[in-house]
């Protein structure tokens, strides 16, 4: 009878935790990329990639990382490079990530960390409330993780200098930096709306702007560690503006774009993906 109970509290478990929502929704598209986690560490090679979002000292923070595990990995050993196939990817649930600033952690989806290649493509979430002052500026992570082979184990870090180049790198910014400072559309005297179309794009957008009177403002693009790679001056005219935005110079990644009267600013989510 005591079994018969225990089975059953398991069985309810078990559905609970597949009742739960995932943590974080995996990059699919990456499905037939080689195994490994994706962004790849920021490189020369890779000028696109790595943490391609910056994180604000007490405000909330997110960001995805997809692995891929395929059934099969290429394994350098010296000149001679050997196909293996590949049953999983694992990292421990909370001690996997070093570097991380005080206030972020991370979670996994499956919420075990253990990304089989029956499944081919898990995420892995940065999240949380950057919380300490000493943590504004670059800070270097790495992901250990246990690639497990048929008979082997083998342990890897990314990034890796044979394996994955590069770095990962989360920068926080400090409260008063200007992608920090957003004020809301609710406390504008001047503006009702604003929104990017379409967003993400190659480059080519179009601010959307609703103003309540016509005025002088300026448009400025921030990159994530908060350097500002775009400004121009405009007018807004009473009524529906539409302003282009020419973004072709700007390479793939996630800027913050912003208008601001010079008292106040509004910024949103720019995503450039070619």
């Amino acid at each position: 009878m005591k079994n018969c109970l225990l089975l059953g509290v398991l069985l309810i478990f078990a559905l609970q935790l597949q009742a739960q929502e995932p943590v974080c929704m995996p990059d699919t598209t990456l499905r037939e990329a080689g195994a490994g986690v994706y962004p790849l560490p920021l490189s020369e090679m890779f000028p696109d990639q790595g943490i391609t979002d910056s994180a604000c000292l007490n405000q909330p923070f997110n960001f995805v990382f997809t692995v891929v595990t395929p059934d099969s990995i290429a394994i350098p050993f010296g000149p001679i490079v050997i196909d293996s196939p590949l049953d999983s990817i694992v990292i421990q649930v909370d001690t996997a990530i070093g570097g991380l600033p005080a206030g972020i952690s991370y979670a996994c989806n499956p919420p075990n960390c253990v990304f089989s290649s029956e499944e081919v493509v898990g995420c892995i979430v940065l999240t949380g409330t950057p919380s300490s002052g000493e943590d504004v500026g670059e800070n270097p992570l790495s992901i250990q993780a246990s690639v497990w082979l048929p008979a082997l184990m083998i342990p890897i870090s990314f990034p890796d200098a044979t394996l994955f180049p590069g770095s990962y790198s989360l920068y926080v910014n400090g409260e008063d930096a200007t992608q920090c400072l957003s004020t809301g559309l609710d406390e504008w005297e001047e503006i009702s709306s604003f929104s990017i179309s379409p967003n993400p794009t190659n480059g080519r957008a179009e601010l959307r702007i609703e103003s309540l009177e016509s005025g002088a403002f300026s448009v400025e693009i921030f990159n994530v560690v908060g350097e500002r790679v775009l400004q121009k001056n405009v007018r807004l005219f009473e009524g529906s503006n539409i302003i282009p935005l020419e973004g072709e110079q700007l390479s793939s990644g996630i800027y913050i774009v912003s208008i601001s009267n010079g008292k106040q600013r509004v910024s949103q989510k720019l995503v450039i993906n070619r």
